[in-house]
């Protein structure tokens, strides 16, 4: 029961930010991210940022990408010049789905890319 109330909380906290957010023009947070501390909020508002320059911690903090994997991009950075996001794909271990989680965390300039 606890849980449910929690949840139904953070439901109606996110509800109540979205439309504060529209009457006051601020960003809107989603429900998981009221869930996340102080810190962790402050983590994901450096994104999206130029993935040369991405730490291993950077990396890691995206879903599916394990410290091999974070170590393996790092070093392909490393080694060559990177001229689209695809190019990590031919990476072992990166495929369309991790390419995905990459781009909402990463862009070749540090900008949104449409």
């Amino acid at each position: 029961m606890g849980k449910n109330r929690l949840y139904a909380a953070a439901v109606l906290l996110a509800l109540l930010g979205i439309f504060l957010a529209q009457r006051f023009s601020e960003p809107v947070l989603t429900a998981p991210q009221l869930l996340l501390s102080g810190k962790q909020q402050r983590e994901l508002s450096r994104f999206p940022k130029p993935i040369t320059q991405a730490t291993k911690a950077d990396l890691m903090a995206v879903e599916g990408i394990g410290e091999a994997t974070a170590e393996a991009i790092l070093r392909y950075l490393d080694s060559h010049q990177l001229r689209s996001m695809e190019q990590l794909t031919q990476i072992d271990g990166i495929g369309e789905q991790k390419l995905a989680a990459l781009k909402e965390y990463f862009t070749l300039n540090g900008m949104e890319e449409s």
